[in-house]
């Protein structure tokens, strides 16, 4: 889960919300503005990557553990799960995996 940002303004969309889905490969991608949270991107989450892929087992994340952490626990909240949260790591190949999404 990470953002590309500061893209020339589009539609009222500044940045790019980015996922990778490490069991298809899928990359998955919405457009957003530089003024998310944690909530909202929740909401984009739940939205676009959750529908196609179910509750993820672990997080990657390149924005920091507190941030994924808080998208994650507003999601468990909005879905009702009564489980603990997944593993929420940074790691590097995933910005490997992003720049080459990038490209």
């Amino acid at each position: 889960m990470d953002f590309i940002t500061n893209l020339p303004t589009s539609q009222g969309y500044n940045f790019l919300f980015v996922v990778v889905d490490h069991l298809s490969k899928a990359t998955i991608i919405s457009p957003c503005t530089k003024t998310i949270i944690a909530k909202e991107t929740s909401k984009l989450y739940m939205e676009n990557v959750w529908r196609r892929t179910g509750l993820p087992h672990q997080v990657i994340s390149d924005q920091g553990l507190q941030f994924a952490s808080k998208v994650m626990q507003e999601t468990w909240t909005k879905l009702e799960v009564n489980q603990p949260c997944p593993l929420l790591t940074t790691h590097r190949q995933m910005v490997k995996q992003k720049e080459l999404t990038k490209n």
